[in-house]
C-alpha cells in the first residue's frame, strides 16, 4: 500500500480538481476531490494564489490561471519522468 502523498502529489490533485470544473471549482469540491482537510487545503490554496497559479472569483469559485495550467502540465511531465525510473 502506498504511504502518504508528497507535496507534489497533493498540488497535482488540487490543480486537477480545479481544472476539471471548467467554469470554476467550489472550494468544497476541491476539498473532496483532493482528499484534504479544510485547514490543509486552505494553506495550499493560499500558496497557489501567491504563485499566481489560481484565482478566486467574487462568487468564491477557484479558477486555474494560464500559469497554473502550465504548472500542472509540467508537474505531470515531471511525475511521469520520475515514475519511468521506478521511483
Amino acid at each position: 500500500m502506498k504511504g502518504r502523498r508528497d507535496r507534489i502529489d497533493v498540488i497535482i490533485s488540487i490543480l486537477k480538481a480545479i481544472e476539471y470544473e471548467k467554469k470554476g471549482a467550489k472550494p468544497t469540491h476541491v476539498l473532496y476531490k483532493s482528499n484534504l482537510s479544510h485547514k490543509l487545503l486552505k494553506q495550499y490554496l493560499i500558496d497557489l494564489k501567491k504563485r499566481n497559479a489560481i484565482v478566486e472569483t467574487d462568487d468564491k469559485l477557484i479558477l486555474l490561471t494560464e500559469k497554473g495550467r502550465k504548472f500542472l502540465r509540467e508537474l505531470k511531465k515531471m511525475k511521469r519522468f520520475i515514475e519511468s525510473f521506478g521511483l
